[in-house]
C-alpha cells in the first residue's frame, strides 16, 4: 500500500477533523478493524473500559483492539480528541495480526489510519473509490 494522503487535524477554517469524520468518507464494510497504537482524551473506551485500560490493552494484544465497523463508529463518535494513533483495516482478523507483526508493514490492510501529534492525519487504502474520497477531503481544506 502506499500513495498515503496527509491532511491536517486543524482546518484552515477552525474546524477540527476528528477520527469520526474520515469514518464518515467509508462506507458500511464487515472488515475488522483495529487500534495498533492508541493517545487521546474523552468519552470511554469502546467497551466501557476507561481510556487508559484501552491503551493498555491495545499493547497487551498480538492484533491490538479489534472492534467491529459498528462498534468503531460508536466509539469515534464519543472522543474528544486523538493524539496519536495506528488504526488498520484488513478483511481477517489473522491479517491484523500479520499488519501488527510486520514493522509499518500495511500489505494485508485494507485502510490504515494514522494520527500524530494532535496535528496530521495521514491515511491510505487499497480502494480507489476510498482514495478518491480521502484525497478530495484533504484537498477541500486547501482550496477553502
Amino acid at each position: 500500500m502506499t500513495n498515503k494522503i496527509s491532511m491536517r487535524m486543524h482546518r484552515a477554517d477552525g474546524r477540527w477533523v476528528n477520527l469520526v469524520d474520515l469514518l464518515g468518507l467509508v462506507p458500511d464494510n464487515d472488515h475488522s478493524w483495529s487500534f495498533l497504537d492508541f493517545e487521546g482524551v474523552g468519552g470511554k473506551g469502546p467497551r466501557g473500559e476507561s481510556i487508559l485500560e484501552f491503551e493498555e490493552l491495545i499493547e497487551d494484544s498480538r492484533a491490538g483492539y479489534v472492534l467491529s465497523w459498528t462498534e468503531l463508529v460508536r466509539f469515534a463518535g464519543q472522543l474528544k480528541q486523538i493524539i496519536n494513533c495506528r488504526l488498520v483495516a484488513a478483511r481477517a482478523v489473522a491479517d491484523l495480526e500479520r499488519v501488527s507483526a510486520e514493522a509499518g508493514g500495511d500489505t494485508e490492510a485494507e485502510v490504515v489510519v494514522e494520527a500524530f501529534d494532535s496535528t496530521t492525519w495521514e491515511v491510505q487504502a487499497t480502494d480507489p473509490e476510498l482514495v478518491r474520497r480521502f484525497s478530495g477531503f484533504a484537498a477541500a481544506d486547501r482550496v477553502g
